[in-house]
């Protein structure tokens, strides 16, 4: 499986694919990781799995809420090439 580092645009990551696999969102986590973001911080890339039509978020909703909140457009990502069932 081929797998890259890119930088994504938030709104090309598809999060309601069920490939949550917590029960809730920790704000307290989100906030934390905002906090860093803001302060330069570079967290991991989040997981992500491309279809060839859609990029599957797989991991790190955490990361992706903490980039919204802190209103920026893109993040890192690893792009490993598969489908929302892989990315589950």
């Amino acid at each position: 499986m081929t797998t890259e580092t890119q930088t994504l645009k938030l709104d090309q990551l598809r999060i309601d694919g069920g490939t949550q696999p917590r029960v809730a969102i920790d704000e307290q986590v989100v906030a934390e990781y905002a906090e860093k973001y803001s302060e330069g911080v570079d967290l991991l890339p989040v997981t992500v799995f491309f279809d060839g039509a859609a990029y599957w978020l797989a991991d790190g909703f955490h990361r992706y809420w903490a980039r919204k909140r802190i209103e920026r457009d893109t993040i890192s990502a690893e792009v490993h090439q598969g489908t929302q069932r892989d990315a589950i």
